[in-house]
């Protein structure tokens, strides 16, 4: 019986998608596989025809990423989901397996876990599970990594789902979710994170515009922060996530200097 449903979101994006499809071949758990296609005009849809024939088929209309993850999730019929867009892979099938199991054998209605970062097919670092309190996910400090997140299907969809219409809804959706059930969460990465999509097309300055819109509009600390959404996309964040002594020291400073 099947008892996952990955969804796989995708816009011309042929090479993604093969990616993705290929890390999806290695495993040997039993689940069903959406894919939602904004319209793709690469040969993806000849691709799915060919070589995706297991896979359900969504097409269009849709108004962007968030809306067609709407329109996937309310399609599901198994008890767990996870969204893996075209270019994610799995890791492997042993920890998507193990979390899974992990998932069934608690009370809890979700789990997160770490996550390898690529670009352009190769490795470029880690997405570390964040370890600090809910209060810096609230500003924005830290964030779940929803290529390595697995609901309860029902528990999403009652609670939570996706604004269609903002720029970080995966990350306000989390939001909303803890603050219903903190979830499980898991040091080891179950999934590799393609960069890229909205946030790889725009200039800094952009994102910038663009991100401190999404905060205006979920429901977060210092939703009217431009020097906050700056930091939060700039270079600096970056090092310091890299560097532990200044994640681990300066970085709760800054917090609570913002707290105060």
């Amino acid at each position: 019986m099947k008892r996952l449903t990955i969804v796989t979101v995708t816009k011309n994006n042929l090479s993604g998608l093969i990616e993705t499809s290929n890390s999806l071949k290695s495993l040997k758990l039993e689940f069903e596989w959406i894919i939602k296609d904004g319209g793709s005009a690469d040969g993806t849809l000849e691709y799915i025809d060919e070589f995706c024939q297991q896979a359900k088929y969504l097409g269009p209309p849709d108004l962007g990423i968030f809306d067609a993850m709407n329109t996937a999730l309310n399609q599901i019929r198994t008890e767990y989901v996870l969204f893996l867009n075209a270019g994610d892979r799995v890791l492997n099938g042993f920890e998507l397996e193990s979390a899974i199991k992990v998932l069934e054998n608690s009370e809890k209605s979700w789990l997160v876990a770490g996550a390898l970062v690529s670009l352009s097919g190769k490795p470029i670092g880690y997405w570390e599970t964040p370890t600090f309190p809910y209060l810096w996910r609230l500003i924005g400090l830290q964030s779940w990594c929803h290529q390595s997140t697995i609901y309860r299907t029902d528990f999403l969809i009652k609670n939570g789902s996706y604004d269609p219409e903002s720029l970080i809804a995966d990350w306000s959706t989390a939001l909303v979710l803890e603050k219903i059930e903190s979830p499980i969460v898991r040091v080891e990465p179950l999934s590799i994170f393609e960069l890229g999509g909205i946030s790889g097309s725009l200039s800094r300055s952009k994102w910038v515009r663009l991100h401190t819109k999404g905060r205006l509009e979920s429901d977060l600390l210092f939703k009217n922060s431009l020097f906050l959404d700056t930091f939060f996309i700039s270079y600096p964040s970056y090092f310091m996530m890299k560097k532990p002594i200044l994640k681990r020291f300066l970085l709760p400073i800054f917090c609570l200097i913002l707290k105060l």
